[in-house]
Formats: structure tokens, C-alpha cells, sequence
């Protein structure tokens, strides 16, 4: 009796915590290839941005932790604003990052068709030359992870 409770417990341990373990497991890298590269981090079921995880302490340190862009990021270099999403396998992200240190801008606005992996970015910067770009995106695709690389919620 003792043997079937704990084989039960285990089962029920097993499968609440799968639950958990997979739960970003629709997190990936977008990655499109155009005049310009495009990489984000990329919930492709709802559209949520993820973003490297800056650590103030060891700026020039790789990262090793996503968390979602939830609007607003600040950094001691700029500030991101901006929105995500996805309607009807419609991708569209809009992100304006302004620089602290002479308030130049560059505003992004991504877009992808997750039905046929195609999509373009508008960018708008106040610094570069050309200051206005359209790049197309003529095939995207989703990739896994890399290793090692954590994703944390809040």
C-alpha cells in the first residue's frame, strides 16, 4: 500500500512540475535573414519579446538570462519603450530605444507573418545614415535556444 502511495506521489510530483519546466517552452529565437539580420527572443504563441537580462555589475559579461520586455527597459545606456504581439499569426513589434548620454533615437517596427515566415522591419534612426530603412524579410525561421541560456518571468 505504502509502495502504490509513493509511486502515485511521484507520478503527481512528475506531472505538476513538467507543467512548469515547459511552460516557456514556446520561447525561441526568430532569426530572418536580410540586408540586416534579425534575431529576437520571441514566445511565438503570444507574440512576448524577451530580451537579454543586462548585468550592471559586468557589463561586457554575455548573458545567460532572458526576461520579457514588458513595455520598458531601462539600462545605463537607454531606454527601450515600446509594444509586442501577435494576431492571427501576425507578429508586430514596435520599439523605440533612446540614448541617455545625447538622446539620439532609433525606433524598430518588426513584423512577420508566422503563417509563411515572411516579414520586413521599418527602422528610423535619428544618428544613422540612411536614417530611414525598410528591410524584407523574404524566409524566417524559429530556433531553438542555446544551452545553458535561462528564462526567468518577471
Amino acid at each position: 500500500m505504502k509502495r502504490l502511495l509513493f509511486s502515485t506521489l511521484l507520478i503527481s510530483i512528475s506531472l505538476l512540475s513538467s507543467g512548469f519546466l515547459f511552460k516557456n517552452a514556446n520561447v525561441k529565437k526568430l532569426f530572418c535573414k536580410g540586408s540586416t539580420d534579425l534575431s529576437l527572443f520571441v514566445n511565438k504563441k503570444n507574440g512576448q519579446v524577451y530580451i537579454y537580462k543586462i548585468d550592471e555589475l559586468f557589463p561586457d559579461k554575455v548573458p545567460k538570462v532572458l526576461i520579457p520586455f514588458t513595455g520598458i527597459f531601462r539600462s545605463k545606456t537607454y531606454v527601450a519603450e515600446g509594444s509586442t504581439g501577435i494576431n492571427n499569426g501576425l507578429f508586430r513589434a514596435e520599439i523605440t530605444r533612446t540614448y541617455l548620454d545625447n538622446g539620439d533615437i532609433d525606433e524598430d517596427f518588426y513584423e512577420v507573418n508566422f503563417n509563411d515566415m515572411t516579414g520586413k522591419q521599418k527602422r528610423y534612426s535619428s544618428w544613422r545614415k540612411p536614417s530611414n530603412e525598410v528591410i524584407i524579410y523574404g524566409k524566417c525561421e524559429f530556433k531553438d535556444l542555446d544551452k545553458g541560456l535561462k528564462i526567468k518571468d518577471k
